[in-house]
Protein backbone atom coordinates (compact mmCIF):
# COMPACT_ATOMS: atom_id res chain seq x y z
CA UNK A 1 0.00 0.00 0.00
CA UNK A 2 1.55 2.99 -1.17
CA UNK A 3 0.69 6.58 -0.01
CA UNK A 4 -0.03 9.45 -2.78
CA UNK A 5 0.23 13.20 -2.02
CA UNK A 6 -1.32 15.58 -4.15
CA UNK A 7 -1.18 19.39 -4.46
CA UNK A 8 -4.14 21.90 -5.70
CA UNK A 9 -3.44 25.23 -6.78
CA UNK A 10 -6.30 27.94 -6.94
CA UNK A 11 -6.34 30.92 -8.56
CA UNK A 12 -7.70 33.96 -6.79
CA UNK A 13 -10.15 34.79 -8.78
CA UNK A 14 -11.88 31.34 -7.85
CA UNK A 15 -15.08 31.64 -5.61
CA UNK A 16 -13.83 28.48 -3.68
CA UNK A 17 -10.99 29.95 -3.06
CA UNK A 18 -11.20 30.66 0.55
CA UNK A 19 -13.02 27.70 1.15
CA UNK A 20 -10.47 25.10 -0.27
CA UNK A 21 -7.03 27.59 1.06
CA UNK A 22 -8.21 26.18 4.88
CA UNK A 23 -8.43 22.33 3.17
CA UNK A 24 -5.51 20.52 4.87
CA UNK A 25 -6.21 16.99 4.16
CA UNK A 26 -4.30 15.38 2.01
CA UNK A 27 -6.67 13.99 -0.55
CA UNK A 28 -6.89 15.22 -4.30
CA UNK A 29 -9.70 17.65 -5.22
CA UNK A 30 -11.50 18.63 -8.32
CA UNK A 31 -13.93 21.06 -8.22
CA UNK A 32 -15.79 22.75 -11.35
CA UNK A 33 -14.86 26.32 -12.07
CA UNK A 34 -16.73 29.36 -13.84
CA UNK A 35 -14.50 31.01 -16.33
CA UNK A 36 -15.20 33.84 -17.93
CA UNK A 37 -14.57 33.54 -21.87
CA UNK A 38 -11.70 36.26 -23.34
CA UNK A 39 -13.16 36.33 -27.29
CA UNK A 40 -17.20 36.33 -26.36
CA UNK A 41 -17.30 38.50 -23.62
CA UNK A 42 -20.10 38.03 -20.67
CA UNK A 43 -20.57 34.02 -21.94
CA UNK A 44 -18.90 31.64 -19.45
CA UNK A 45 -18.05 28.00 -19.13
CA UNK A 46 -17.87 25.24 -16.68
CA UNK A 47 -14.75 23.04 -16.84
CA UNK A 48 -13.29 20.95 -14.61
CA UNK A 49 -10.23 22.06 -12.64
CA UNK A 50 -8.01 19.76 -11.49
CA UNK A 51 -5.25 22.03 -9.96
CA UNK A 52 -3.50 21.33 -6.97
CA UNK A 53 -3.16 23.07 -3.83
CA UNK A 54 0.05 22.56 -1.43
CA UNK A 55 0.42 22.42 2.09
CA UNK A 56 1.90 25.28 3.25
CA UNK A 57 3.94 26.02 6.58
CA UNK A 58 2.18 24.34 9.65
CA UNK A 59 0.94 21.44 7.98
CA UNK A 60 0.94 17.86 9.24
CA UNK A 61 4.27 16.33 9.43
CA UNK A 62 4.30 12.28 9.03
CA UNK A 63 7.34 11.74 10.19
CA UNK A 64 6.35 13.61 13.91
CA UNK A 65 3.44 10.94 14.08
CA UNK A 66 6.14 7.97 14.31
CA UNK A 67 7.83 6.53 17.63
CA UNK A 68 11.51 8.27 17.55
CA UNK A 69 13.39 4.89 17.49
CA UNK A 70 11.32 3.71 14.61
CA UNK A 71 12.07 6.87 12.93
CA UNK A 72 15.89 6.69 13.92
CA UNK A 73 16.32 3.50 13.13
CA UNK A 74 14.74 4.02 9.23
CA UNK A 75 16.61 6.70 8.64
CA UNK A 76 19.84 4.76 9.35
CA UNK A 77 18.51 2.17 6.99
CA UNK A 78 18.18 4.58 4.49
CA UNK A 79 21.59 5.78 5.07
CA UNK A 80 23.32 2.61 4.61
CA UNK A 81 21.27 1.77 1.69
CA UNK A 82 22.11 4.90 -0.43
CA UNK A 83 18.29 6.30 -0.27
CA UNK A 84 17.24 2.71 -2.48
CA UNK A 85 15.37 0.22 -0.40
CA UNK A 86 12.48 -1.93 -0.19
CA UNK A 87 10.33 -2.33 3.02
CA UNK A 88 11.76 -5.64 3.69
CA UNK A 89 15.81 -4.43 3.36
CA UNK A 90 14.75 -1.81 6.57
CA UNK A 91 12.12 -4.29 8.41
CA UNK A 92 15.33 -6.51 8.49
CA UNK A 93 17.99 -3.97 9.01
CA UNK A 94 16.37 -1.98 11.51
CA UNK A 95 14.46 -4.58 13.07
CA UNK A 96 11.44 -3.70 12.38
CA UNK A 97 8.33 -5.43 11.74
CA UNK A 98 6.42 -5.06 8.07
CA UNK A 99 3.96 -2.76 8.97
CA UNK A 100 5.91 -0.26 10.83
CA UNK A 101 8.96 -0.36 8.42
CA UNK A 102 6.07 0.42 5.70
CA UNK A 103 4.25 3.50 7.71
CA UNK A 104 7.87 5.22 8.60
CA UNK A 105 8.72 4.50 4.85
CA UNK A 106 5.79 6.26 3.71
CA UNK A 107 6.12 8.90 6.22
CA UNK A 108 9.64 10.00 5.13
CA UNK A 109 8.48 10.00 1.71
CA UNK A 110 5.78 11.25 1.94
CA UNK A 111 7.99 14.35 4.14
CA UNK A 112 11.34 14.27 2.11
CA UNK A 113 9.13 14.13 -1.51
CA UNK A 114 10.84 10.32 -1.90
CA UNK A 115 8.99 8.20 -4.45
CA UNK A 116 8.32 4.51 -5.46
CA UNK A 117 10.01 2.87 -8.24
CA UNK A 118 9.55 -0.97 -9.33
CA UNK A 119 12.95 -2.58 -9.75
CA UNK A 120 13.75 -5.12 -12.56
CA UNK A 121 12.89 -8.15 -10.44
CA UNK A 122 9.90 -6.48 -9.38
CA UNK A 123 10.46 -5.11 -6.26
CA UNK A 124 8.97 -1.92 -4.87
CA UNK A 125 11.67 0.49 -3.64
CA UNK A 126 11.26 3.40 -1.53
CA UNK A 127 13.47 5.88 -3.37
CA UNK A 128 14.67 9.14 -1.07
CA UNK A 129 16.66 12.21 -2.17
CA UNK A 130 20.25 13.00 -1.00
CA UNK A 131 19.25 15.50 1.07
CA UNK A 132 16.35 14.04 2.53
CA UNK A 133 17.67 14.33 5.89
CA UNK A 134 17.84 18.85 5.29
CA UNK A 135 14.47 18.63 3.83
CA UNK A 136 12.85 16.76 6.63
CA UNK A 137 14.85 19.09 9.37
CA UNK A 138 13.16 22.29 7.07
CA UNK A 139 10.00 20.81 7.99
CA UNK A 140 10.13 19.17 11.42
CA UNK A 141 11.32 21.69 14.20
CA UNK A 142 10.80 18.52 16.64
CA UNK A 143 13.46 16.53 14.52
CA UNK A 144 16.14 19.94 14.38
CA UNK A 145 15.50 19.97 18.20
CA UNK A 146 15.61 16.34 19.18
CA UNK A 147 19.13 15.61 19.45
CA UNK A 148 19.69 18.10 21.98
CA UNK A 149 16.78 16.75 24.30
Amino acid sequence: MASISTCITVTPTCRLARRLLSFTSKQAIAFLSVQQNPIIGGVTKRVWDSRVLVAGPGGAVETDKLPSDVRKRTMDVVDECGGRMTIGDVASRAGLNLNQAQKALQALAADTNGFLEVSEEGDVLYVFPKDYRSRLGAKSFRIKAEPFF
